[in-house]
């Protein structure tokens, strides 16, 4: 991060055991140690007389879901200490960005339903600024102090966009080079800078009985030139669907696994691809979450094969993921409770509307284990995964992951509750998450980081995951002036 009197820049270096924060002349030499990481995942920002920075980092011990602050360092001081604003424990405060003209932290509140929020620069009451309800990959003041720009996910992709904070009006840009991230904008000019990333994930199949080996030999299913995401097999191992944008348009595709030539895409849904859908027992059944007709996000139950789509009557607004329960009339929701924060609904649906029977806060993603008659899901934040009875109730940590971005590889089989977790020499360690059944931990060998979903049936012991095939990265410009006002037509005329 370049201080904005240009003279340094402050990074961080880290080890297999720790995380500094050091300080360079901006024209080379020797670097400095300021103090430790706050968290080495979070970017770091500077205020604008280059004397403090400014980041965000986690908070408590993690027993009841706790989130992340907002915290500021002074150069000369070395030591990051908590901003003073109004929070609770769960929410999760990341990427602030302070103004030009020193009065404001702009930052992003919560994930999944994330927005764009602003504090006094001294702290105080947080002003919510827009309601987008979605993950952000970047905020950036103009140098007027009165509008961000930011990076955010859309269904149909990560697209730049441009918040007029004393209207709250949005105009975005997307471009047609891929995903636009980590904007900045210039000092001293009317010019934003961007990565651009692109990438290719495709569908792999793996034999766990290869081993070490089950990587190296995995085939590639239905091959495109675009990208395959969120497999999720069939209960009885037959069928497979999986999000796709192989066609131009992302959507939900499906396929008998026997017969590649039936894939083709489900018609009448365009789905949010943020968790996998979830397939009834008898698999003839699915519930997906994805646009309704009014831009809201809802959810939806469709029967793959035949193609049909059915929207559900989801009392709640803003719902993120629905799964089937074991009792005919019962369903779990996932969804909005407020500001971006999530909660796990067990509702009766046999009545009109639908009566909640209990809730669990802070939940970001769950299913039912049919073998251990329970409920496992995972919280927002935290590399833990915990369970509950089938009513709600008894709720208890179980499980935890060496890698937080792994929590989302959790997936349900007909032999338990299984996960793609990183270990000791081995980046894809498949094992069984702690229950009632035996232990099974096994190495696939060396996979992708952070693969985009897996899905496992048990009967064959075959994985299937979606991995990239191809990522690359480069830089962007764009004027300002592309963010065109309400009525006039954008600049398309991008820099790359």
């Amino acid at each position: 991060a370049w201080s904005p009197n240009g003279r340094e820049i402050a990074f961080m270096r880290a080890t297999s055991n720790s995380c500094k924060l050091m300080l360079i002349p901006a024209t080379g030499g020797v670097p400095r140690e300021l103090g430790d990481c706050i968290d080495s995942s979070m970017p770091i920002g500077w205020f604008p007389d280059s004397k403090s920075l400014v980041s965000s980092g986690r908070i408590g011990d993690g027993s009841k879901g706790a989130g992340s602050a907002l915290y500021r360092m002074a150069i000369d001081d070395g030591r990051w200490r908590p901003i003073a604003y109004a929070r609770i424990d769960e929410d999760i405060d990341v990427r602030p960005a302070v103004s030009p003209d020193g009065r404001w932290i702009a930052f992003q509140r919560n994930l999944s339903l994330g927005d764009v929020w602003r504090i006094p620069a001294a702290g105080g009451k947080p002003q919510r600024l827009t309601t987008l309800r979605t993950n952000f990959n970047g905020l950036a003041w103009t140098r007027d102090s009165r509008e961000i720009v930011f990076s955010r996910y859309r269904s149909d992709g990560v697209v730049l966009g441009k918040l007029r904070i004393d209207t709250g009006g949005i105009v975005e840009y997307r471009g047609d080079d891929g995903g636009m991230s980590a904007p900045t904008v210039a000092a001293n000019g009317d010019t934003v800078a961007f990565v651009i990333e692109e990438a290719q994930s495709q569908l792999r199949q793996l034999r766990v009985a290869d081993g070490e080996q089950s990587y190296a030999r995995a085939r590639i299913l239905f091959p495109s030139s675009r990208s395959d995401l969120l497999p999720t097999v069939s209960p009885d191992g037959r069928q497979i669907v999986f999000v796709s944008d192989r066609d131009g348009e992302t959507r939900l595709w499906w396929a008998e696994l026997a017969q590649p030539d039936s894939l083709r895409p489900i018609a009448g849904l365009n789905p949010m691809p943020r968790f996998p859908v979830q397939w009834h027992a008898d698999s003839t059944r699915a519930l997906a979450i994805g646009d309704s007709p009014d831009g809201r996000k809802t959810a939806y139950e469709i029967e793959p094969r035949l193609g049909r789509v059915r929207r559900l009557e989801v009392p709640d607004q803003v719902p993120v993921h629905v799964a089937y329960h074991p009792v005919a009339d019962r369903i779990l929701v996932i969804a909005e409770r407020e500001q971006g924060r999530l909660r796990l609904i067990l509702y009766d649906r046999s009545v009109r509307p639908w009566r909640a029977l209990a809730q669990i806060d802070d939940a970001a993603y769950g299913f039912v284990d049919a073998t251990e008659r329970r409920i496992v899901f995972i919280r927002t934040y935290n590399p833990e995964i915990w369970q509950a009875d089938l009513d709600l109730s008894n709720v208890r940590r179980i499980d935890e992951v060496g890698l937080r971005a792994r929590i989302r590889t959790l997936t349900a089989a007909s032999d338990g509750v299984w996960i793609l977790d990183v270990g000791e020499h081995c980046e894809w360690r498949w094992r069984r998450v702690n229950g009632a059944r035996p232990a099974f931990s096994q190495c696939l060998g060396s996979g992708s980081y952070v693969p985009a979903g897996v899905s496992y049936d048990a009967a064959s012991r075959q994985l299937f995951a979606s991995t990239p095939n191809f990522s690359g990265l480069d830089i962007g410009l764009l004027p300002l002036s592309v963010f065109a006002s309400a009525g006039e037509a954008p600049d398309r005329n991008a820099r790359r």
